[in-house]
């Protein structure tokens, strides 16, 4: 009796495939449709979550009738297809995630503007080591630090005596990693 049973319930599995396949089929060849578009728009992880979604559906019916199906293999060949043509960019994007990341590391924590004055404490300290005569720095503006590549660039101005004793007004760009100004330009 136990062969039966399992005979009717193969059976009954095979019939309610085919049924799902009839309503999950044209939703992945429309699912494949939104990843083509996607790739030739060059959004990749839109099209790859597209394929993504196609190739679990796709997944469910392995193993049963239906994955020997002409329409099962069209689909399933099409989204292979599609991820190998996603792939190079998928990579492009990935390469260009960690660079980011790396440049984040690399520039460190932002550097904070002084509420009392609005200075910033990585560009006060590198001016005290460099100024002719580090008692007369007065500072006068500095903008909210901008991260750009692997540096925060902070615009300061500043007051100080040159060598001759004048006290001039100066503006620099100050290039800040890791809590350091590794840069100064005009």
């Amino acid at each position: 009796m136990a062969p039966v049973l399992d005979t009717t319930l193969s059976n009954a599995r095979e019939l309610r495939a085919k049924e799902d396949f009839k309503s999950k089929g044209p939703e992945v060849s429309a699912g494949l449709a939104r990843a083509l578009a996607h790739a030739k728009a060059k959004q990749w992880e839109e099209a790859e979550t597209e394929l993504n979604a196609a190739d679990a559906t796709l997944k469910e019916f392995e193993g049963l009738e239906v994955a020997k199906s002409k329409e099962w293999n069209t689909l399933s060949a099409k989204a292979a297809q599609q991820r190998k043509r996603i792939q190079p960019g998928l990579e492009k994007l990935q390469l260009q995630r960690e660079a980011q990341k790396l440049m984040v590391e690399l520039r460190g924590p932002k550097p904070e503007n002084s509420a009392w004055d609005g200075s910033v404490l990585e560009v006060k300290q590198y001016l005290m080591q460099v100024m002719n005569d580090p008692d007369s720095y007065e500072h006068v503006a500095t903008s909210a630090p901008v991260a750009r590549d692997a540096y925060w660039i902070v615009k300061s101005s500043f007051r100080g005596k040159n060598a001759f004793g004048g006290k001039v007004l100066n503006t620099r760009y100050f290039f800040i990693q890791q809590g350091q100004v590794v840069r100064v330009e005009e």
